[in-house]
């Protein structure tokens, strides 16, 4: 009798991890599938949008039992249900429309920014005490007859200067010895370079800082304006400053 009892209680428990190993097997079978289904388009995870949602009240409608019809208060918690999904897929649609419009205007906005002249840090770095080359870029509104171009330390001190004759209007570029006016070499560290020069066609007195330049250009990238200084391009959101160009009259 116990053999009996105990052969009926193994087969019981067989049963049951039969069981439970084909309810793990279907639900494993059922992922697939799903992922199958949502490979091919069909997505049936997904949730319902305004149209399927319309067809299957239809068909709930269609099909109801005559002799208990569907209760009217359901009827209309489902409709309102659908002006909701309505609403918020036209506002969805609406925000969407209105990004692009703005990033249009911005894109637009970023175009005048041509000709206009940016601020950025504008410092040279002298790497180690023993670098001997260090080449750095100064922008000049109009060609200048003569002038100095100057270097100084970050407290202001001049170190070295150069003369300047016949330079041309535009982004020149110069090239520092790293040494002082003595030719000792200067300490490793950031410099700031100027020039102030004559004026070839107006003659004024004109200065000029490392940390000035014209955007040369403007380009879009992936929805993002980007804009040329002193030869690169950047993202226009980290220029600091833009104004326009300063008047040599």
């Amino acid at each position: 009798m116990a053999i009996n009892q105990l052969n009926n209680t193994a087969t019981s428990s067989a049963n049951k991890d039969t069981s439970t190993q084909f309810t793990a097997d279907k639900w494993a079978t059922q992922k697939l599938q799903a992922k199958s289904d949502a490979a091919n388009g069909t997505n049936p995870m997904a949730q319902l949008d305004k149209e399927a949602f319309l067809k299957l009240l239809l068909t709930e409608l269609q099909y109801q039992d005559p002799t208990d019809p569907m209760d009217t208060a359901k009827m209309l918690e489902q409709t309102s249900q659908l002006s909701v999904l309505e609403a918020q897929n036209n506002t969805n649609e609406l925000l969407k429309n209105l990004a692009e419009q703005i990033q249009n205007s911005f894109s637009m906005t970023s175009i005048g920014a041509l000709g206009k002249v940016v601020k950025i840090d504008g410092s040279i770095t002298k790497a180690t005490k023993a670098t001997n080359e260090i080449n750095f870029n100064l922008n000049f509104s109009e060609a200048a007859a003569i002038g100095t171009v100057e270097i100084k330390d970050s407290n202001g001190k001049v170190v070295k200067v150069y003369d300047l004759e016949d330079q041309n209007a535009g982004i020149a570029t110069f090239t520092w010895d790293g040494t002082d006016n003595d030719g000792n070499p200067v300490d490793a560290g950031k410099y700031y370079a100027s020039a102030t020069y004559l004026g070839k066609t107006s003659g004024n007195k004109l200065t000029t800082g490392g940390n000035e330049y014209p955007i040369e250009a403007v380009k879009f990238k992936d929805g993002t304006a980007l804009v040329k200084i002193n030869g690169q391009f950047v993202d226009i959101n980290d220029v600091g400053e833009i104004y326009e160009p300063k008047s040599n009259s």
